[in-house]
């Protein structure tokens, strides 16, 4: 799970246990970062799952995500075993550098990262890439 850094990417918690409704989540922290609840009760299946916006970290960090859920009059807290990275995406090299004006012709990227946050996009310049 990552996100990119100096950006919010919406996180979907999956789990058991996570509440009778939308209010019951109480918190939802990556590392010591908060994800934002707001306007996230749409995502909401009771006790299921539920999701968040990821704070803005502006360094690369990676953190737990822990949970607090109102449970009747107490309250319960859990933490992943997975982390949450925030790190942008790498570049180390493409090919070919040249290509015809008209475009069509297959790029290949190279480096690390690609799979961060939910949209995944490529463009050179203003010209987006139509396949991934």
């Amino acid at each position: 799970m990552s996100g990119p850094i100096n950006a919010q990417t919406r996180l979907d918690i999956k789990g058991t246990d996570l509440g009778v409704e939308f209010d019951d989540v109480l918190e939802i922290v990556i590392g010591v970062l908060v994800c934002n609840l707001t306007d996230m009760g749409s995502f909401y299946q009771a006790g299921q799952s539920v999701s968040c916006m990821t704070g803005i970290s502006n360094e690369l960090i990676s953190g737990r995500i822990g949970i607090t859920v109102r449970s009747g009059e107490s309250t319960k807290t859990g933490e992943s075993t997975a982390k949450f990275f925030y790190r942008d995406p790498m570049i180390s090299g493409f090919s070919p550098t040249e290509g015809q004006v008209a475009g069509g012709t297959e790029i290949t990227i190279t480096g690390m990262y690609f799979n961060t946050g939910r949209n995944i996009e490529a463009s050179f310049g203003e010209a987006p890439c139509n396949s991934l």
